[in-house]
């Protein structure tokens, strides 16, 4: 039976409406390049270029050439000659304690064996005075030799610290001292003499205005292989170890083959300043072993910054200068090094080159005042 009343229907349901979904670009990977889209409208990606270490480093080397040409020329020509005299010890001085602070400052080693390294490099320059070597490779023969017997002793010496690894390196360079103080090979307590300083490319490097630019090349060329070698990875490991030992091991690392090669550095470049040393004053004896001259190379280290660059170079530069100059006329030379010795240590512990940080740090206080006051 149909009726005219018809049932309504469900109402039909709405379309859902969808919203746009945006979907951003994934990022690019580290070893696949952005898209166009990536790197922003209207730009075109470029893949970014390699940082040029050899423009930095060509740059250093400019600037070093630089300054040996003037100091070579205009030193002797604005010094007397007795200051020029103490000058080339300064940088003999220099090259001494920069290798000491290689196990001092770098590997938190301390030693009183680093002289046997700086009579050892003179002691081999004297005994090939007489050959037809050049000075330069002679230096180079007496760092090589040096560099040999610090990566003996250090790699022996590695597995002990602090007060133990001082006096065994003092033990080790005493034996050193009384060996050389008693053969007549090498001149028993008179020691050589005299060393002549030879020429260098056809000049005559005999006098002292000659030797200086000879000495401050020197110097240059081993600054320069000195600061490439801070920069590198391995003294980051060495200062690692240094810092922490069993993390350093846990890493991986190997602390002797660390300590041997920081101890052939070391070795190398004292016996390199030791050789400068014996080619300007003309002669060597056993007094250059003694522990008293590691003692003062700890000192120049000290005194300069261990923990810094070029705090040992500043500290052999102010020790010469000071030893040399002021204190020559002075009967008791040590009483005065002493005070200054017990007086850096209270005041800058951390060398002269501290000095710029601590009065950073001593005025930051009334900087901080002074913003706060003008907020």
């Amino acid at each position: 039976m149909n009726s005219d009343k018809m049932t309504p229907s469900a109402p039909a349901p709405e379309p859902a409406t969808t919203e746009p979904v945006t979907t951003e670009p994934p990022e690019p990977s580290a070893t696949e390049p952005p898209t166009t889209a990536a790197a922003g409208p209207g730009r075109r990606w470029k893949r970014p270029r390699p940082r040029r270490q050899w423009q930095a480093d060509l740059s250093v080397l400019l600037v070093v050439a630089a300054a040996v040409v003037v100091l070579s020329i205009g030193v002797p020509y604005v010094v007397t000659a007795a200051l020029l005299g103490v000058l080339i010890s300064a940088a003999c001085y220099g090259l001494f304690a920069m290798g000491t602070n290689v196990l001092v400052g770098w590997s938190g080693l301390i030693t009183f064996g680093q002289a046997a390294f700086f009579g050892a490099g003179g002691y081999c320059v004297a005994l090939m005075h007489t050959t037809a070597i050049s000075p330069p490779l002679k230096l180079l023969i007496a760092g090589a030799i040096t560099a040999a017997a610090g990566l003996v002793l250090a790699v022996g010496l590695a597995r002990f610290l602090h007060i133990t690894f001082a006096m065994l390196t003092l033990v080790a360079g005493q034996l050193i001292y009384l060996v050389a103080f008693q053969t007549n090979l090498v001149g028993g307590e008179n020691g050589i003499a005299p060393v002549l300083r030879g020429s260098v490319a056809g000049i005559s490097i005999e006098t002292d205005v000659n030797f200086w630019p000879y000495a401050v090349i020197v110097l240059a060329v081993i600054s320069v292989c000195y600061w490439r070698f801070y920069r590198s990875m391995f003294v980051l490991r060495l200062m690692a170890s240094r810092d922490d030992e069993l993390r350093a091991q846990s890493l991986g690392l190997s602390v002797v083959a660390l300590r041997g090669v920081a101890g052939a550095v070391a070795g190398g470049v004292a016996g390199i300043g030791g050789g400068l040393y014996a080619q300007y004053a003309g002669a060597i004896n056993p007094t250059l072993l003694y522990f008293d001259m590691s003692g003062i190379a700890i000192f120049m280290c000290l005194l300069g910054g261990a923990r810094y660059l070029w705090g040992p170079l500043v500290g052999g530069l102010i020790y010469a200068v000071g030893v040399g100059d002021f204190l020559s006329n002075t009967n008791q030379p040590d009483v005065y090094i002493g005070i200054a010795f017990m007086l850096l240590i209270i005041v800058l512990p951390g060398g002269l080159l501290s000095l710029k940080s601590r009065l950073g740090n001593a005025s930051w206080p009334a900087r901080a005042r002074a913003r706060k006051g003008t907020t």
